[in-house]
């Protein structure tokens, strides 16, 4: 008998496979900051008196369509989390 065909004694048991489990979830997430609220638009002052150049009043006009653009933006995101139910 060939001694390299002759083994004293069962078989060595294999290892098993190892068992690989995989979980994948979506979980749609906005920013919590989009959730704070935003400052309420301050109201005129009584009595208030505002003056300037034509370049002043552009200025005041582009700083103010600036601010209502970003709330437009806000609102836009916040819309379209409650939509898709996200968290």
């Amino acid at each position: 008998m060939l001694t390299a065909c002759a083994h004293a004694g069962p078989p060595a048991a294999s290892a098993p496979d190892p068992i690989i489990e995989r979980h994948e979830a979506t979980r749609l997430v906005c920013p919590p900051d989009l959730r704070r609220p935003l400052p309420a638009a301050p109201p005129p002052a009584a009595g208030a008196v505002i003056r300037h150049n034509d370049a002043g009043a552009a200025y005041l006009d582009a700083k103010i369509a600036r601010g209502e653009a970003a709330e437009a933006i806000v609102q836009d995101a916040r819309a379209v989390c409650d939509r898709a139910g996200a968290q």
